[in-house]
């Protein structure tokens, strides 16, 4: 079983420079070899954001209305 961990960081390795939040999360569940697991888009945020205290995945929110990653 893969975690969402290790799947948020392929995503976010293969996502635009400036990403939607929603769009991530959808990606990262299609992408989930369990697919009896859906995670919240709550908890793949927080392991996005849990990658980024790592220095694995270094962004910053870039317009949080409209809910816009940028990577830095």
């Amino acid at each position: 079983m893969e975690s969402i961990k290790r799947t948020a960081q392929s995503v976010y390795e293969e996502m635009p420079r400036i990403f939607r939040a929603p769009d991530f999360c959808k990606e990262v569940r299609s992408r989930m070899k369990d697919k009896k697991r859906s995670p919240m888009d709550g908890t793949i945020l927080r392991r996005l954001r849990e990658l980024r205290a790592a220095g694995e995945a270094p962004y910053k929110v870039f317009d949080s209305h409209k809910s816009l990653y940028k990577k830095i």
